[in-house]
């Protein structure tokens, strides 16, 4: 006697619905760590850069300070000086595409879609450091381009969808 062994049509749906209720709960979680996997590996990159870039600068053009002689002399709040910066001593080691003037600070985009916004916020002569600069990363430069800094939700952003560094 032979025996066949089939299934029925109401069992393949009940196990291809298991399985699509299954993918739907782990496909979100997945998609979310890889993003976060993205971001890690954005900031890493960034940060080397930015480093790199900063001791390239450093070494070519003397120590990028306030009070040393022959040393430029940067204004607070300056969107255009804050791009000057950003051309002079950051675009030859970055990978910068572009760089736009904002309302206190610039912006410059890179390669790879990220950007960063450039703004030195403190007059300090007694200093020899930027200290008084900060940059804020964007991995997707365009959140970069709706950065306003009197948005009272921008402390909400940082480290989201922005890094401060």
């Amino acid at each position: 006697m032979n025996k066949k062994i089939a299934f029925t049509l109401a069992e393949v749906l009940i196990t291809l619905g298991i399985i699509g209720i299954v993918a739907a709960l782990t496909i979100p979680q997945l998609i979310a760590k890889h993003k976060k996997v993205v971001v890690s590996t954005a900031l890493k990159k960034f940060s080397t850069s930015l480093q790199n870039s900063t001791i390239r600068a450093n070494y070519d053009n003397g120590e990028v300070g306030l009070t040393a002689k022959n040393r430029d002399f940067y204004n607070k709040d300056n969107p255009e000086q804050a791009a000057q910066m950003l051309e002079k001593y950051y675009k030859p080691y970055m990978a910068i595409t572009s760089i736009e003037e904002g309302t206190k600070g610039a912006f410059a985009y890179f390669q790879d879609g990220s950007a960063m916004y450039f703004r030195r916020f403190r007059e300090d002569d007694t200093t020899t450091t930027w200290s008084g600069t900060y940059v804020y990363f964007c991995p997707n430069g365009k959140d970069c381009r709706t950065l306003d800094e009197s948005n009272e939700n921008l402390a909400n952003l940082i480290g989201k969808k922005l890094f401060v560094f």
